[in-house]
């Protein structure tokens, strides 16, 4: 049987359905079963993933400042490898700071690196949060806001 979803919220200290289009739909659901039908709930805060604006503004601006931070203060390689005996250093990328920062960030809360791709919108904000202080703790390094457009 595929698995179906009914939004609800807390109100008045009960679940309640979100909206009267949630209601009926749960409710045909119910009608459809036959009597006695064993049925398995799972509840679970409904996770809303990043946004786009968070994810444009983490690419275009969080990570380009903080590139140009970690070169600024002298690390302009932090990846190397020893390739027919001889140690090779690599050029910063985004891509290194990328891992690095959600690496740090991970160690530094004491959770699991999860990668964006996975984030909630709530923890990309802790994560661009978080990136916008240590970069202006250890690199010296002010992240700009994100620019605001006219609604």
């Amino acid at each position: 049987m595929a698995k179906n979803l009914f939004y609800m919220e807390k109100r008045d200290g009960r679940l309640k359905f979100s909206g009267d289009h949630q209601e009926q739909t749960y409710l045909a659901f119910v009608k459809g079963l036959p009597d006695r039908q064993v049925m398995k709930m799972e509840l679970a805060k409904n996770r809303v993933m990043k946004t786009n604006p968070q994810l444009g503004y983490w690419h275009a601006t969080v990570l380009k400042h903080a590139v140009q931070g970690f070169i600024d203060n002298g690390h302009d390689s932090i990846r190397s490898a020893t390739v027919f005996g001889q140690v090779r250093n690599y050029a910063i990328t985004k891509a290194d700071v990328d891992e690095y920062l959600k690496a740090e960030y991970a160690a530094s809360n004491n959770i699991e690196n999860i990668g964006k791709a996975k984030m909630s919108d709530e923890q990309m904000s802790e994560l661009i949060s978080w990136t916008k202080k240590w970069c202006a703790e250890w690199l010296h390094t002010v992240i700009p806001e994100p620019e605001r457009t006219a609604q």
